[in-house]
């Protein structure tokens, strides 16, 4: 749902180009929040030291995806938090509504949560090994998993209701 100023929330239909859209456009703040956490061997302590929790809560939730993809939102935002880049906060903050949304579709499909969990094992590997290049490869990748499993789930073109 969207919110329309004197018209309450609204639901809103999203096209597969918004859907590719919006998942290209979380590759590409995710990469650079990346690069930014990567400058700073403190930041990579940090930042390993933060998602592992995460990782292993995932790890005990995959065989419920409501919970898994709550997780899954909690890694990548944090990706987004421990940038320090109040620009990238802010763009974020506003594809993060309608990307709620088609995460949890592309949880949906058979086999989802296991795949996305050992691409988020492979990626904290590349985060502790200081490999930025490697670490975006592998979000890259995931994004594009993840916005191809969205669009598969049949609600592509169709009203989709945020709850």
């Amino acid at each position: 749902m969207e919110r329309a100023p004197r018209r309450g929330a609204v639901v809103r239909e999203y096209s597969r180009r918004e859907i590719e859209e919006l998942y290209r456009i979380r590759s590409v703040l995710e990469g650079f929040a990346l690069e930014h956490i990567c400058e700073e061997p403190e930041m990579i302590e940090v930042c390993v030291a933060t998602l592992e929790p995460i990782i292993r809560d995932m790890e005990r939730t995959e065989s419920d995806p409501k919970r898994y993809h709550e997780l899954n939102f909690a890694f990548h935002k944090t990706i987004i938090l421990l940038s320090r880049s109040q620009l990238i906060r802010r763009l974020y903050a506003q594809i993060e509504g309608p990307l709620k949304i088609f995460l949890r579709l592309s949880f949906s499909t058979a086999g989802a949560v296991p795949k996305s969990f050992g691409e988020h094992l492979q990626l904290l590997a590349a985060i502790r090994e200081e490999n930025v290049e490697e670490a975006r490869r592998i979000l890259e990748k995931h994004d594009e998993d993840g916005m191809r499993r969205a669009i598969a789930s049949g609600k592509c073109g169709q009203t989709v209701k945020d709850r």
